[in-house]
């Protein structure tokens, strides 16, 4: 597999499990609902860190993005 198509799978690996963890803070406790909104915006993040690392390879893949 390609470097590039490496860090896709990865950056979409970590968003699944911020999903997953956003999933099961609103399923056991109402009063998790904050932390559960961070890891739906982290996942969004993750999910969409992909987009340079396909379109630009050399734009740096950081916390800036």
């Amino acid at each position: 597999m390609e470097p590039v198509f490496d860090e896709i799978k990865a950056w979409l690996n970590k968003a699944n499990s911020d999903l997953f963890a956003a999933q099961i803070l609103v399923e056991h406790s109402s009063l998790a609902l904050g932390p559960a909104a961070f890891h739906c915006q982290q996942t969004a993040e993750k999910a969409f860190k992909f987009i340079p690392c396909e379109l630009h390879p050399s734009i740096p893949q950081d916390s800036s993005v």
